[in-house]
């Protein structure tokens, strides 16, 4: 991977550095505006854009939750364990999931 792309990814974002302050729960009211955990797509994509590129939170376990879109994840560095349908997959670098 390039260096630089790394390092930019590496940045904490503002949501990342309130849960390393000590929130201890995801804020939904970034992803959703249901009563369910589901995320929506329209709160992440730009004005007439059909993809975007985002990081996951990191430093906070994610909710149980559905998306109103195709996720697709890719591992930069580290470990991340994802759930799906009871089931646990654990993906290191250069491993995706869609």
């Amino acid at each position: 991977m390039d260096q630089w792309l790394f390092e930019q990814l590496q940045k904490i974002t503002p949501e990342e550095q309130n849960y390393l302050d000590g929130d201890e729960q995801v804020n939904r009211d970034i992803y959703t505006k249901t009563k369910g955990f589901e995320i929506d797509s329209q709160l992440f994509l730009k004005q007439k854009k059909l993809v975007t590129v985002r990081r996951h939170s990191r430093f906070i376990e994610f909710p149980e939750h559905r998306h109103n879109y195709i996720e697709i994840v890719y591992v930069c560095a580290g470990t991340l364990t994802h759930y799906m349908e009871g089931k646990a997959l654990t993906m290191r670098p250069g491993i995706f999931c869609l």
